[in-house]
């Protein structure tokens, strides 16, 4: 989906499938399923991708929310 440090300009949720988080130096740190999210902590904190994330089957689904989007519902 993306990689550690990319820019990043979406937050994700999932609603089909699941994915592997993996992070230089530590490898798999979790495994993310239908209803977890992930992706917000570039776009509050303003920095890069803190970690990669990979697709665990091909028909995986997600929400998702812009960074413009996201910064509005954060406003609310």
């Amino acid at each position: 989906v993306f990689s550690q440090g990319d820019k990043g300009t979406s937050w994700y949720i999932i609603w089909k499938g699941s994915v592997n988080v993996v992070t230089h130096g530590k490898g798999l740190v979790a495994t993310l399923h239908e209803g977890d999210d992930f992706g917000q902590l570039a776009l509050v904190n303003d920095a890069p991708r803190a970690a990669t994330i990979i697709l665990r089957e091909d028909n995986a689904h997600f929400l998702r929310v812009d960074k413009q989007d996201f910064n509005r519902i954060l406003k609310v």
